[in-house]
């Protein structure tokens, strides 16, 4: 067999047949500031230890009354902290990264979804295994017009409902991102606006994934046909008075239908 030939099985054999990898961080944007959530954590709670030697899952939140400035425990990492919008979800993630800074090694991919979306961790794998582990950076695609308001470009990031950068990408961040943090409110300083912006300067494009969004009350195994088999992210967000029961409706109906 010639080079040419051999090189050519190997590229096939990598395609088809990926080579395992480590597994991945999820850090999940969490608070407890509307009823809502329990909610979103009882979802998460589901399904979020069930593939645990492919994904290790924290809900991160802000807690005033921490005499330290973390505590780990049941899956929950409480940082010292107020929480907020703008800056408090950029700040916990970031600071999140921090905590486990000298585990990072031991990770491929940060997966950083917020409180109310739901993953198909199964799905959410197999895509990983075809991407590449360094310089990368993916999610629900959205476009900020007119970023920052001077430069007149528009921004293509990943919406803060699933950001998913690799390791390296997120070492970068810890080194020299640092400025980004506490700043003031504004809406070019969402989470994931800093994000896109940081890794848009180390020229790292974004690489756009499906995801389904449910905005209003719809009973998901009623359009089970219509979700394409690639889609690994839903994000569960009504508008109304009653997000509790209508949400809880939403995420037991996504669980039975991929998980059970």
């Amino acid at each position: 067999m010639n080079l040419v030939n051999l090189l050519s099985w190997i590229f096939f054999f990598l395609v088809v047949f990926p080579m395992e990898g480590k597994k991945s961080l999820i850090l999940i944007a969490s608070s407890d500031t509307e009823l809502v959530y329990k909610v979103h954590k009882q979802s998460w709670r589901r399904y979020m230890n069930a593939f645990e030697d492919q994904f290790e899952c924290y809900f991160v939140e802000f807690c005033t009354d921490l005499t330290t400035p973390y505590l780990l425990k049941n899956n929950i990492l409480k940082i010292q902290g107020q929480e907020s919008y703008i800056p408090g979800i950029f700040d916990k993630s970031f600071k999140a990264l921090e905590f486990f800074q000298d585990r990072l090694s031991e990770f491929d991919y940060i997966i950083r979804p917020n409180l109310s979306s739901f993953l198909i961790l199964p799905r959410l794998k197999k895509f990983l295994d075809h991407q590449t582990k360094k310089s990368f950076y993916a999610g629900p695609q959205s476009v900020f017009k007119n970023d920052e308001g001077r430069t007149g470009d528009d921004l293509d990031y990943a919406t803060g409902t699933c950001i998913i950068f690799s390791t390296d990408l997120a070492y970068l961040l810890l080194e020299n991102g640092k400025d980004l943090l506490g700043l003031n409110y504004s809406t070019y300083h969402a989470d994931d606006l800093l994000f896109a912006r940081f890794f848009k300067k180390q020229h790292i494009s974004l690489n756009p994934i499906p995801s389904f969004s449910i905005e209003s009350y719809k009973e998901p195994h009623r359009f089970y046909h219509l979700i394409p088999e690639d889609i690994f992210h839903f994000r569960v967000r009504t508008w109304g008075k009653d997000r509790y029961p209508l949400e809880k409706l939403i995420h037991q109906e996504l669980y039975e239908l991929f998980y059970e």
